[in-house]
């Protein structure tokens, strides 16, 4: 057979089995599969790509901790102090204490001026004093959470003999360089498991500006900016539980608390005035009239400047709920 023949039938045959296998079930022409690889997500929903996020931390990523229990460390440990080198209360905390914890917004001053801040991003949030917070790192249905808690007022570490304070809540800060405010609209999601506490407490907040609190006699929320707003009625909370609050207020100064996905306003509730966000698990240095801290578990917090839109609510919703399952308990 000449060579032009035998060229012909070989490429005949191929295209005889390419036929073959494309009309075999479950086989799809190419086109297709390419169009419906096209059409399905690459990357999964995250917080960090709805716009307008301020701050933003969550417990399965960027947490930094102290470990360091030598007597050396305690007496050295400041604001500076390089992270290897921080104290940690072991007997407090068995598996360490959070030293920094990332915040994953685009915020923040470029560059920090804190040379041992371990991101190059996001705003310097920590807490560089002898007490904070401790890692739980299984606390939140197999996740890690942070845990506050304070020092009575009774207790003999509590006060010095010249009436300072000596020991402190467990809480952290924004380092005052990194400090915010801002007007209008607003969105946050926290995620927490409260504990019984004798007294109402704060789970964020900066004086008498922008803190969420926890009345403990019937387990209702209270948003205050200066002047109170009553959020809800009473059990929108429960002790021991794992949920996620949201408050939103719209470009009326309106707002609206959401738990676990439940609408719980009561009534119309409304405060005007700037947002401001300095302190996460309390709202000024040590315990005082305002509201004790908050002695729960923690695993996420996330702040936007806007009101959001009903899909990115669920979609934040959804991310939460995929890490840390807290609508399953």
């Amino acid at each position: 057979m000449p060579a032009t023949e035998t060229t012909q039938t070989f490429f005949l045959a191929l295209s005889l089995i390419v036929a073959m296998v494309a009309l075999q079930p479950g086989c799809q022409p190419q086109g297709e599969l390419s169009a419906k690889a096209a059409s399905e997500p690459k990357i999964a929903f995250n917080p960090k790509d709805v716009n307008h996020l301020e701050f933003f931390v969550e417990s399965v990523r960027g947490i930094v901790l102290a470990t360091n229990t030598s007597e050396e460390a305690r007496r050295n440990t400041r604001e500076l102090t390089p992270n290897h080198l921080v104290w940690t209360d072991h007997e407090r905390f068995p598996h360490g204490t959070v030293r920094w914890w990332e915040d994953q917004s685009p915020m923040g001053r470029k560059p920090s001026r804190r040379a041992n801040k371990p991101w190059p991003t996001g705003r310097a949030f920590g807490q560089d004093d002898e007490d904070r917070p401790g890692y739980i790192p299984d606390g939140c249905n197999g996740k890690p959470c942070v845990r506050g808690g304070f020092y009575l007022p009774g207790d003999p570490e509590m006060r010095s003999k010249s009436g300072h304070y000596r020991k402190q809540a467990c809480y952290f800060e924004l380092q005052p360089e990194d400090r915010f405010s801002f007007e209008g609209p607003f969105s946050f999601f926290i995620l927490v498991r409260p504990v019984q506490q004798d007294k109402n407490f704060v789970y964020f907040g900066v004086f008498h500006w922008s803190t969420l609190h926890h009345v403990v006699k019937d387990n209702s929320l209270r948003f205050k900016n200066m002047k109170f707003a009553n959020l809800t009625g009473p059990d929108a909370v429960e002790i021991g539980k794992w949920q996620l609050i949201e408050v939103h207020r719209d470009a009326k100064d309106n707002l609206q608390c959401v738990v676990n996905g439940k609408d719980v306003t009561k009534g119309m509730p409304s405060v005007d005035g700037p947002f401001r966000f300095v302190h996460l698990m309390n709202d000024n240095k040590n315990i005082g009239q305002r509201g004790d801290p908050f002695a729960g578990d923690l695993s996420a917090f996330a702040l936007y400047s806007d009101a959001l839109t009903e899909t990115h609510k669920k979609n934040i919703r959804r991310y939460f709920d995929g890490i840390y399952g807290y609508m399953d308990r």
